[in-house]
């Protein structure tokens, strides 16, 4: 393992256990103060499609987010991991509870039968998750190469905006040559990088 893969390491595994250590009822309202930031943002009202992600464990808690996407009548991409592959594959979901299914690692992902596959470059804003984010943009994953392998998948000028609670911010973090920026990071009490 090189030293920048070390350092990620270490530095996933500080902050998940942060992250953990927050109380579910405070989660909760920051996740959907975070969902609100995103809802009331000019990126948000013009973008037809989303693609997000459905949440897992500790991290940002996107089911308000979500339901509003699908309120305003926006199209709705989630991901599915393809067989082993790297790269996700974004399903589009009309019926998040009848259209979604819990999947690898209990993330609730769609069911290929029951919904349409859709390029990622047709989203105009994509919400990524994270364990660790940058006030740049630069992005500590899970440690899988999912969202680096795939988000060179996106339109040029989609708006990837990364989320995260302001545990999870550092000023700054090892990054590879594969590790992928994204636009923005949605902080409960920040907003850090370009929206446009």
């Amino acid at each position: 393992m090189d030293l920048i893969n070390y350092r990620k390491q270490i530095l996933r595994k500080k902050v998940k256990s942060i992250r953990d250590a927050l109380p579910n009822n405070k989660r909760t309202k920051l996740s959907n103060k975070i969902a609100s930031r995103i809802i009331r943002s000019r990126f948000f009202d013009s973008a037809n499609c989303v693609a997000a992600y459905s949440p897992i464990g500790s991290e940002v808690d996107t089911s308000f987010l979500i339901a509003k996407i699908l309120n305003k009548g926006k199209s709705l991409l989630l991901p599915l991991v393809e067989n082993n592959m790297k790269v996700l594959s974004f399903y589009e979901v009309v019926d998040y509870f009848a259209d979604t299914v819990e999947g690898k690692w209990g993330i609730r992902q769609p069911v290929r039968e029951r919904c349409n596959l859709v390029s990622l470059s047709t989203a105009d804003v994509i919400i990524v998750p994270g364990v660790v984010f940058s006030p740049h943009g630069e992005r500590i994953g899970y440690g899988g190469g999912f969202y680096d392998s795939t988000l060179p998948t996106a339109r040029k000028g989609a708006c990837k905006i990364g989320l995260s609670f302001a545990c999870q911010i550092f000023k700054d973090i090892p990054i590879g040559t594969r590790d992928k920026l994204v636009s923005a990071v949605m902080c409960d009490n920040a907003t850090y990088g370009d929206t446009h």
